[in-house]
């Protein structure tokens, strides 16, 4: 009898022990599903961008946009973003945004959108999901206007953001310059146009919100609490100027990422850069 009991307990234990391990296993898959799934949105809100960008270079003798809508009445940091000059191309909505006052004005630190049939009556919009990665967490309450996980790249630099077009360290965004497809003489597929990040800003907001140079001092670029990447495991999600999106595993050599952050600064890759 006593013998049946103990079998009877040690086959519990191990059906106990089965239903764990099932049960384990069950929500690494389930992770890594989700995982999969962000992944693929964020590459798709890249893609949405990055034909942003080459709309609005066809419908402006093939420049995109400065980094930070015209205003000379204000510093970069109050300007409003390049997002606000390509979100007549992304999605459905029109962005009621005045151009001629700062991000920070009254008047546009609540974003309103309507349908792009006009019909509708605007509504309040705290957050614009294809410039969002499905992957960051979201503050509670969302700020108004909401934030962005990705960042124009604007070169080689905390100041790259600032240099002249000719400088070869400038990177395809600036606060006062603006790109034509042929200035990028390090070639469209081999130079960064926006990648994601953790440390995200207002979308609106020009600026640091928005833009990002490469800064040397906080080597390594890529991963969670760095400039770059960080939402996903082990890689960072890039646009390049050409429109292709691409994952930058966070094991890059600093130098090759360097080298595809500048439009002219006719830095060498190796063959396998891209790999």
């Amino acid at each position: 009898m006593r013998l049946l009991r103990w079998r009877f307990r040690l086959r519990a234990l191990l059906v106990a022990a089965a239903l764990s391990a099932m049960s384990m296993a069950m929500v690494v898959w389930i992770g890594a599903s989700r995982e999969a799934e962000a992944h693929d949105a964020c590459v798709n809100n890249l893609k949405m961008i990055g034909f942003g960008l080459q709309q609005y270079a066809s419908v402006n003798d093939n420049a995109f946009p400065y980094g930070t809508i015209v205003n000379e009445s204000l510093p970069p940091q109050r300007r409003l973003s390049w997002f606000v000059g390509i979100t007549p191309f992304l999605e459905q909505w029109v962005w009621l945004i005045n151009t001629t006052r700062a991000w920070d004005d009254v008047e546009n630190r609540v974003t309103r959108g309507r349908g792009v049939d006009g019909e509708e009556p605007p509504r309040i919009v705290a957050r614009y999901s294809v410039l969002t990665c499905p992957m960051a967490r979201e503050p509670k309450p969302a700020p108004m206007p909401g934030l962005t996980s990705y960042v124009g790249i604007t070169g080689l630099g905390r100041d790259s953001a600032s240099l002249p077009k000719n400088d070869p360290r400038a990177g395809f965004f600036g606060y006062d310059r603006q790109t034509f497809f042929n200035d990028v003489r390090d070639g469209l597929a081999t130079t960064m146009a926006v990648a994601e990040t953790t440390e995200r800003g207002t979308w609106t907001a020009g600026g640091t919100h928005t833009l990002r140079g490469l800064d040397q001092a906080r080597r390594p670029y890529m991963g969670r609490g760095r400039q770059f990447g960080g939402n996903h495991r082990g890689q960072t999600i890039v646009l390049f100027v050409d429109g292709s999106v691409r994952s930058r595993r966070e094991s890059i050599d600093p130098k090759v990422f360097e080298a595809l952050s500048t439009i002219a600064g006719g830095e060498s890759l190796p063959n396998e850069w891209d790999r």
